[in-house]
């Protein structure tokens, strides 16, 4: 039953602003963040088929990187066999990843996939699920997966699972996307700001959202603010060295995404950011300029 291929972008995203509130008894972090789409991005594609027995045989996988697993330790592949599961009569499907998101660069990336590979089974399925359920489903796989399925700004908390939209109403702005040679272990990342004392933002989430919600792009760069950044950035002097470089190139300022590696320069507007990249890449730096009008 094979079928013609269903396609999908899945975006990464920056976490504009981002704050660690505690560790919980369960182990994980309560956190406050605001996030929203960027560059890069891969290319899902995905092809159903007949095969309905075997789960190790119903879902197969294929990557360009070959760095990226192909196997269940990847998110993809663990959500399509989740979605299975609540929904037993779908069918198998074949999945193939062009990755342009870097791994383990705080963009989510592998987040990403496993959002846009629900999607696209409950499409090509004709499952009907709604984006609720589908979101219920990807917090199983990660903080980021469920913003994911919206792919839209949003305010999360908890531990990334309680969503709610930011209507973004600004009409200019932009920010660079830079990549450095690079990779943070979320995990990692985590028990770093543990052993560092639990540093807390300057800035709140709420601050962050009000200035994106009146259209104040200068307000939400002066509360652009990641708890990760100090931590991970003593650790990892790349993250120094793609902060000062993104300023360098004209950003007003340079943040951590996520737990990093990656880093964004904010920019008054969209053509100052494309800039801002140009000089980068002369420079040999992996750097993508996006306009803040996806936010809308």
């Amino acid at each position: 039953m094979a079928t013609h291929p269903f396609k999908a972008p899945a975006r990464a995203k920056i976490n504009l602003f981002l704050d660690i509130l505690e560790r919980r008894p369960d182990g994980y972090h309560s956190l406050e963040t605001v996030m929203g789409p960027a560059w890069p991005v891969d290319a899902i594609t995905l092809s159903l088929s007949d095969c309905l027995g075997d789960e190790g045989r119903a879902f197969t996988l294929e990557c360009s990187d070959p760095a990226l697993p192909t196997d269940d330790n990847n998110l993809a592949l663990r959500a399509a066999r989740a979605l299975r599961e609540a929904f037993p009569e779908m069918s198998g499907a074949h999945i193939r990843i062009e990755k342009q998101i870097p791994i383990g660069a705080g963009l989510g990336g592998g987040s990403a996939d496993a959002a846009a590979v629900l999607r696209l089974l409950n499409q090509a399925a004709g499952l009907g699920a709604s984006l609720e359920k589908l979101a219920e489903i990807a917090a199983r796989f990660g903080s980021d997966t469920p913003y994911h399925v919206y792919d839209a700004p949003m305010f999360a908390e908890g531990r990334g699972e309680r969503l709610r939209p930011v209507q973004c109403r600004l009409e200019e702005g932009g920010f660079v996307v830079l990549c450095p040679e690079a990779a943070v272990s979320t995990p990692e990342a985590y028990r770093w700001w543990d052993e560092a004392g639990m540093p807390r933002t300057s800035a709140r989430a709420g601050d962050c959202m009000a200035a994106l919600e009146r259209g104040d792009w200068a307000a939400a760069i002066e509360t652009s603010e990641n708890a990760f950044q100090a931590v991970v950035e003593e650790r990892v002097p790349e993250i120094a060295r793609a902060r000062q470089a993104l300023l360098d190139a004209g950003c007003l300022k340079a943040v951590l995404s996520g737990s990093g590696a990656s880093v964004f320069g904010l920019s008054p507007t969209y053509r100052e950011a494309q800039e801002a990249a140009r000089r980068l890449t002369k420079q040999g730096c992996r750097a993508f300029a996006c306009s803040m009008a996806a936010w809308r």
